[in-house]
This record gives structure tokens, sequence and C-alpha cells, in this order.
């Protein structure tokens, strides 16, 4: 019986990310709307195009996607 009363509360979290991230375009952890166009565009100019400049620097996979999302400024890492 208490897997059902888990999988209850699994399937309400499930159900919450999909509503707040997936439909609406925000986030679990803060009310501010992540997912927009401005901000997807910004992701892709900050990392897509900027992979061959930080394939060359040190650090871990991690270590770079992060230098490569602050040089935006306000930075695009999800470590709010």
């Amino acid at each position: 019986m208490s897997r059902l009363k888990q999988a209850g509360a699994l399937l309400a979290a499930a159900g919450q990310w999909k509503q707040r991230c997936l439909l609406d375009g925000g986030s679990l952890f803060t009310d501010e709307r992540l997912w927009t166009p401005e901000n997807c565009e910004q992701l892709r100019v900050h990392y897509v195009e900027t992979v061959e400049k930080a394939a060359g620097e040190s650090g871990d996979f991690y270590e770079k996607l992060k230098r490569q999302l602050e040089r935006r400024g306000r930075g695009l890492a999800a470590d709010r």
C-alpha cells in the first residue's frame, strides 16, 4: 500500500513540473518565466556558438558550461 501512496506523490510532483516548466515555461524553483524566446536565443548564442572557444580552456564539462553561460553577464547558469 505504501507504494501507491508514493506513486501518488510522485505523479503530483510530475504534474506540477509539467504545468510549471513545460506548459508555462517557468521553473519549479522560481516564479520567473525562464524559457522565453529571448532566453532561448541567449542560450543559443552563449552556448552553442561559443563551444569551440571554451574547448581549449581547462576544467570539466560543467565548469566550462558555467563559464560559457556566465559570459552573458546576468548569467544563464541555473545556480540562482
